[in-house]
Parts: structure tokens; C-alpha cells; sequence
């Protein structure tokens, strides 16, 4: 395809680029007490901003006669994951959060009581992000991240200056995440199946490329 200005305009005529504020983000907690459940099912209306999650596909160096190749080995994931939350004047939104980090780990942030307990499973938690199609705001694609553990509660700047909104940044870490386009299959193993498409397409490029140095 040609790299003319005509050539992009009619691109960009005829497709729309995606904007960051569609996206829709959703909770599916199946192993927290029900009150931090009900307490953040409505995590949309105070998510200001959230993210795509990406991986990265690791390689070897496989050296021949001074020549280094690149061998694709495994994928690894991000796994930390934050979101940046409007803080509600009845505080139900971080006091689950809160809730939900107790819960865990057995401290009683009420008298300071610290206790190893708590429920040290992974648990079945997991987090629906969709982007969103920006004719009908109705899911392209959806990025699930599964196994979800609370990691940190983000202060709440307050200030005589402003009355904007207060907010606050929720830390997060995930196992692995699958992601799927509406009307399409969502892979059911570890990441979704146009990336394992792509995975085994340089696994062969590269074997060729060993099966050539091998041969000499």
C-alpha cells in the first residue's frame, strides 16, 4: 500500500481511531466477603482511568560462529495492574478495597492489630475490561484478568485549593489474563488466540532459522 497523504486520509475517513475514554471496566468477585462485592460493583462510576494489559514475548541467544539468533521461549505477563478510583463522600468504594485487603491478610485496621491470618488463597477474582465501539458504546473486545489480589491503597489527597474530586490510585497484581473480540471465541487457556496464532508462527521462523545453521 502506497504511504501517500490521499492514501492515509482515506484511512482515517474510513476508520475511526480508538479514544481512551472508551472502556468499561467490571468486578467479578467470587472469593470476598459479599459486602466488598455489592461495594464495588458499581467500580465503573469512579474508575477514571484504567489499562490495556500487555505481555511480552521472551527469547534466547543461540550463538553460531559469532552469529546470535533469537529464539522465542516464554511469555510472560505483567501481572501488576493499577487503577486511579473517584472517592465517593460515603468512602463505600476504599473502605471495600480496605475491606478486601483485611480480609486477606488478617490485619484489623480499625485497632491496629496485626495477625498472620486471613484467606491467603488466589481466589476466583477477576476483572472485565471492554473497549468499547464508539458508534453504539457496545464491547469490541474484552481483556480479562484472572486470579486478581489487591496490593495497595493509593493516599487521598485532600486541599483547601481545589474542589475537584478527590481520588486515589488502587494497586493490583493478576495471574494471567485472556482477551477475546466480540462474536469471537475467548481462548480458554493462558492468553488469547491470535497471540498463540503469532507465537507459533516465529517458533517455526526460528526453528527454520536453527534447522539453516545446523545444516552447515
Amino acid at each position: 500500500m502506497s504511504n501517500s497523504l490521499q492514501n492515509f486520509y482515506q484511512k482515517m475517513v474510513g476508520d475511526q481511531l480508538l479514544t481512551q475514554n472508551l472502556f468499561n471496566i467490571r468486578f467479578n468477585l467470587n472469593s470476598v466477603p459479599t459486602a466488598v462485592v455489592d461495594a464495588l460493583d458499581d467500580i465503573q462510576l469512579y474508575a477514571t482511568a484504567a489499562a490495556v494489559p500487555g505481555l511480552t514475548q521472551n527469547t534466547a541467544d543461540i550463538s553460531y560462529r559469532g552469529v546470535i539468533f533469537k529464539y522465542p521461549t516464554n511469555v510472560t505477563f505483567e501481572q501488576e495492574y493499577s487503577l486511579n478510583l473517584r472517592c465517593d463522600a460515603a468512602h463505600k468504594v476504599r473502605s471495600a478495597i480496605l475491606a478486601w485487603i483485611n480480609y486477606i491478610s488478617g490485619i484489623n485496621i480499625n485497632d491496629s492489630d496485626v495477625a498472620p491470618g486471613g484467606d491467603k488463597r488466589i481466589g476466583d477474582n477477576i476483572i472485565e475490561l471492554d473497549l468499547l465501539d464508539p458508534g453504539n458504546m457496545t464491547p469490541v473486545t474484552t481483556y480479562t484478568l484472572h486470579g486478581v489480589i489487591p496490593t495497595s491503597v493509593g493516599n487521598i489527597e485532600m486541599s483547601q485549593e481545589t474542589a475537584d474530586p478527590a481520588t486515589f490510585d488502587f494497586g493490583l497484581v493478576y495471574q494471567f489474563f485472556t482477551f477475546g473480540r466480540t462474536g469471537e471465541h475467548v481462548n480458554s487457556g493462558v492468553i488469547g488466540s491470535g497471540v498463540l496464532d503469532q507465537a507459533r508462527d516465529l517458533i517455526d521462523k526460528a526453528q527454520k532459522v536453527v534447522d539453516i545453521v545446523n545444516s552447515f
